[in-house]
């Protein structure tokens, strides 16, 4: 029974240890999921400033890691409250990576833009208004070459201001481009009316077909990238905020459960140990009251023995051994007996043979009086 009292305690005790362990795992795992998760929006950022293909491996690479990551935690986490939290994160990651591949399709229809149409436009536009503005002048066709600066000049800013809306997204750079494509256009137009030379005509002609092609690529790019900054903002920012607040729901979960179970294991080890000095101290008591009795069960016999052998010592025989056992302190009791019945033998053998002799001696007596009694008779008969 002890036993048992014993080992249930300790299994209850097992059991809150290994309910302790798997809280423990449980914020450890999410800890795990949070830093992949801020991994993730770090790179995933970083390749929407850079759109380089080295960072948008990288923002893979951790999608992938959270994703598998998000799995496991589904699997490992089984408390309703927390595995709600971790489904919420599940669809928020979908609805995430789903966002993040939009962002990676419009970011290549960006490159390409800028890589095939304003980075090809550009500077060829540039060279033939050089081109065209170096003719008229040498030809001394100063108007036509006075256009041809201030169309360069509008170029120019243009181009500057597409640059700097391609790093800032701002909305007034893009309007800045609009409104030096305007200038451009008008200076275009007086420099159409000035030039009479063919060759610079020319030049001129593709100019004014090509300028539209460049300002409709960086108006497509302008709707790419404001598509991707609201994915960004609709999206991999606001599912990024939802995640880390169920992130934080699942640790601040697991945090107070286990605080309570951190208090039912100090109790449970108090009430353990309460147990086992209980236990212990009913153990020592029945050890003491089972050897006392045993001790008894062993020196009752011999103390009887001892004070059987004291009476017959004193000389009375009739006294006996209780032997109820067969072992060897009952063979001593039954030797006991033996001996104070040989004792009683020999002392009725040794009292009769006494009182044999002293009725002898009692006889010869009788006959030496009676022996002198006749010897006096005869002797006095002699005198008279």
């Amino acid at each position: 029974v002890l036993a048992g009292v014993a080992t249930f305690s300790l299994l209850s005790l097992d059991k809150n240890f290994s309910t302790l362990s798997n809280m423990t795992d449980d914020a450890q795992l999410v800890t795990e999921l949070e830093g992949a998760i801020a991994n993730l929006r770090i790179n995933a950022l970083k390749f929407i400033g850079s759109n380089k293909d080295t960072d948008k491996e990288k923002a893979d690479k951790s999608l992938a890691i959270v994703e598998k990551l998000v799995a496991l935690t589904q699997v490992e986490i089984q408390k309703p409250e927390r595995a709600e939290s971790v489904d919420h994160i599940d669809k928020d990651i979908v609805e995430y990576a789903e966002g993040f591949h939009e962002v990676e399709k419009l970011i290549h229809h960006r490159n390409d833009l800028v890589n095939n149409k304003l980075n090809k436009f550009g500077p060829k536009i540039r060279t033939e208004l050089s081109t065209i503005n170096k003719g008229a002048f040498e030809a001394g066709d100063y108007e036509s070459a006075s256009y041809a600066g201030l169309a360069q000049q509008d170029l120019l800013l243009a181009r500057l201001y597409v640059l700097k809306f391609l790093g800032s997204n701002s909305k007034g750079d893009s309007e800045r481009v609009e409104r030096e494509n305007q200038k451009l256009l008008d200076a275009l137009k007086h420099l159409d009316h000035s030039i009479e030379n063919p060759g610079r005509r020319q030049l001129l002609g593709n100019i004014t077909k090509e300028w539209p092609e460049y300002m409709h690529a960086f108006r497509e790019v302008v709707d790419v990238i404001n598509k991707r900054n609201e994915i960004r903002s609709g999206i991999l920012d606001k599912n990024g905020a939802l995640i880390a607040t169920e992130i934080a729901k699942v640790k601040e979960s697991a945090k107070k459960d286990q605080k309570l179970l951190n208090d039912e294991v100090h109790s449970s080890i108090t009430a353990a140990e309460v147990e086992s000095i209980v236990v212990a101290l009913i153990a020592l008591i029945l050890g003491c009251g089972i050897a006392m009795i045993i001790a008894r069960k062993i020196t009752a016999p011999i103390n009887n023995i001892v004070e059987v052998l004291g009476i017959i010592k004193s000389g009375d025989f009739e006294q006996k051994v209780v032997v109820d056992s067969t072992d060897e302190i009952g063979d001593l009791g039954e030797s006991v007996n033996q001996m104070a019945l040989g004792l009683k033998t020999a002392k009725e053998e040794s009292d009769k043979l006494n009182e044999d002799i002293r009725e002898s001696a009692e006889r010869e007596r009788q006959a030496e009086v009676q022996k002198l009694a006749k010897e006096k008779e005869a002797s006095d008969r002699e005198r008279r």
